[in-house]
């Protein structure tokens, strides 16, 4: 199955597009640059420690002088494309036809661009995110004012990586002391083991945090069933991402109320993967990513399928610039089925040259009232 990227776009455009009075804009140059961000502390989950990080930044300046700012994370394990595909796509670009096109809405533009890529995912969603960027500060509207904000803002969970129990109850007390009571802890080394973390979590700081467990692909289906009966009394609040993406389809041996607390994630990538996910029960919430999805335009046609089946939203990220998790929360907030927020991302940069785009008041992300996703980019 394959959603054609028009299909994307009307599906996007009849449900969360708002009128804006007239505009008409060109693009006078595109410039895409790659940073190698180093992360302030290193962290381990199933299969490896990650201690930097490369995103893409795109700057598109328009011939009226705005720019709009885009980003994405190129790394395979996000997206399921090659970070050297990813980087190849820049030269299907063909910036002189992008140049030639006067447009008065974005979906012309974002059109065009997907079409010239076909599907890059993460090329595409750091173009999409620009091309948004700089038509709301041609309307001096934030893009969540275009969109239609559908739901409050909600709090985001950080992210313990794999390590003991002593550290883990360390950094858990980090996090609750600026704030944040919402906590990812990265499992999928043995089902005792990391039952033993989560016990202790629980001991520690009882009713007063919640608990969301990512296994990264790092069980089998016994494992997991295992894991399951062994903290089941734990409170915890989902479970992402249990068993590889190619043996996704055991699950559908585990009974439908534990289903429903399951995220998908690597095995969501596109519509086709959405569809086969909800067909068969195999989850009961689709974290997305937009460096896997392709931005707004496909994002939206998996949200409007969950939503006709009860399927709640989690909105996720890797290591990213602020600017991407800007623009994911803002979609978050577009979509009425959203209930989940992992979009701490950018928290663990040692250096990123996107700031703004959001507060963080008790965990809550708040986001800024600005033109566009209220984001400047220094380099």
């Amino acid at each position: 199955m394959r959603i054609s990227c028009s299909n994307c776009l009307s599906s996007f455009l009849k449900y969360t597009y708002i009128h804006t009075p007239y505009q008409i804009m060109k693009i006078e140059s595109i410039e895409i640059r790659l940073e190698n961000l180093k992360l302030s502390k290193p962290y381990r989950i199933a299969f490896k420690t990650i201690d930097f990080v490369e995103n893409l930044f795109v700057m598109v300046r328009m011939t009226n002088g705005i720019i709009g700012y885009g980003s994405c994370n190129p790394e395979n394990e996000v997206a399921f494309i090659s970070r050297k595909k990813t980087l190849e796509s820049i030269e299907l670009l063909d910036q002189d036809k992008l140049k030639s096109i006067s447009f008065d809405d974005p979906w012309t533009m974002i059109h065009e661009i997907n079409t010239m890529l076909d599907h890059v995912p993460t090329l595409q969603a750091a173009l999409e995110i620009s091309i948004w960027d700089a038509w709301g500060k041609s309307l001096d509207k934030s893009v969540l004012d275009i969109w239609g904000k559908k739901i409050d803002p909600l709090p985001t969970s950080v992210t313990i990586g794999i390590m003991d129990a002593e550290q883990t109850l360390q950094e858990a007390h980090a996090f609750i002391k600026n704030g944040f009571d919402h906590l990812k802890i990265k499992i999928g080394i043995d089902p005792e083991s990391d039952t033993e973390r989560i016990i202790k979590l629980r001991e520690e700081f009882k009713d007063s945090i919640v608990i969301r467990a990512d296994i990264n692909q790092g069980y089998r289906l016994e494992d997991f069933t295992t894991f399951l009966s062994l903290s089941e009394n734990l409170g915890i609040e989902l479970y992402e991402q249990p068993l590889r993406r190619d043996q996704f389809t055991d699950l559908d041996t585990i009974n439908t109320s534990q289903k429903s607390t399951i995220a998908a994630d690597e095995s969501l990538l596109n519509i086709a993967d959405a569809n086969e996910l909800i067909t068969n029960n195999r989850c009961g919430i689709l974290n997305i990513k937009i460096m896997k999805c392709g931005g707004p335009s496909f994002v939206d046609p998996i949200s409007e399928l969950a939503k006709n089946h009860q399927v709640t939203l989690m909105w996720g990220c890797n290591d990213e610039s602020r600017l991407s998790i800007a623009a994911a929360m803002n979609m978050a907030y577009a979509h009425e089925n959203t209930k989940y927020l992992d979009l701490d991302g950018s928290f663990d940069l040692a250096y990123d040259p996107a700031l703004g785009g959001f507060e963080i008041k008790n965990g809550v992300m708040i986001p800024v009232d600005k033109p566009g996703f209220g984001i400047d980019l220094e380099f």
